[in-house]
């Protein structure tokens, strides 16, 4: 709520009524409301709006109102005028996340969509000025909502070259290693070419399947919801293995007290690049998030976020890991 703005002494009640319809009605072009309630600035209605009341009558009025929203953010990422009409036309944005994706995207204990993901795509939804809807589904789901145009935008898929035929992708925002996981005792799996034969267990619609393939590796396949499920197949014996994204897999592993169960074996198959998704032809939509994640990057936000979930080292806060 914007605090009551009181005129000099010595204004005529006419004077005061008139200062105060301007004033307000200045504060209409210059201030909007984020999707959270916060109030932003327009950049470009500032800088106007300083200069006017520099060359006006109001300035000790209008020069201290200024200086106390400038405490506010400016809304500094640079869209063209057809990404400004595509984003007051459509207003909001529907994002989908995967239901259980820790850290990236996840259901919080109090139904809350949370996650590295969640934050990078409010912050921009602040900086640009548009309203964030998000859904989660299974990550199969997820994918086919965004393909059939239900919603917008997939918050997580790795690249590939064989995705790049049916996604439109963004830039990539961070990159997950993905490894071989077996049962703590088993001493017959080292790397990729020991899977022969073997049953893995994967997710549904995850790269690792197109990993496999690609390389030619015949295996039988597990499928499950999500690395969750994947990793407590491996424990309770019905998989030989699950190729599962590090950060996922160890956190459930952590979370659960399974480290006596479950171990890593080898070096990385691959490193995923984790980017957003849209449909092919949604080239507009990507543009305008393919300016937030440069600003974002650029301003150190994706690195403050990547450490507030997965934390930074030596003299830090506990990371996400460590508070679960």
């Amino acid at each position: 709520m914007m605090p009551a703005i009181h005129p000099p002494g010595g204004l005529s009640r006419h004077a005061m009524f008139t200062t105060e319809w301007c004033v307000c009605n200045s504060l209409k072009t210059l201030l909007i409301q984020s999707p959270e309630g916060r109030w932003l600035l327009r950049a470009a209605q500032f800088h106007k709006l300083l200069y006017q009341a520099v060359n006006t009558v109001w300035p000790l009025i209008l020069i201290p109102l200024f200086l106390l929203l400038s405490a506010s953010p400016l809304l500094a990422i640079q869209l063209t005028a057809e990404e400004q009409v595509f984003l007051r036309q459509k207003h909001k944005i529907f994002f989908v996340s995967q239901t259980n994706y820790p850290p990236f995207e996840f259901y919080d204990e109090n139904a809350q969509h949370e996650g590295i993901m969640i934050d990078v795509v409010r912050w921009m939804a602040v900086e640009m000025g548009f309203q964030p809807v998000f859904r989660d589904m299974t990550f199969q789901h997820a994918q086919e909502a965004v393909l059939s145009g239900e919603v917008d935008v997939l918050t997580s898929l790795f690249y590939s070259e064989r995705r790049k035929e049916r996604f439109a992708f963004t830039e990539v925002l961070f990159d997950v290693p993905a490894s071989i996981f077996v049962r703590a005792e088993r001493t017959d799996i080292k790397d990729v070419q020991d899977l022969n034969g073997k049953v893995i267990a994967i997710q549904r619609g995850d790269y690792a399947k197109e990993f496999l393939d690609t390389n030619g590796i015949p295996y039988q396949m597990l499928p499950t919801e999500s690395f969750e499920q994947a990793t407590d197949a491996v424990v309770s014996g019905q998989a030989d293995a699950v190729i599962g994204d590090e950060q996922i897999v160890f956190y459930h592993i952590y979370k659960n007290r399974l480290t006596q169960e479950i171990k890593r074996v080898g070096t990385p198959l691959y490193i995923g690049k984790n980017c957003m998704a849209s449909r092919l032809g949604n080239d507009l939509l990507i543009g305008i998030l393919n300016k937030g994640i440069a600003e974002a990057r650029s301003t150190g936000i994706l690195e403050k976020i990547n450490e507030k979930w997965l934390g930074k080292g030596l003299g830090h806060s506990k990371s996400f890991f460590e508070g679960h």
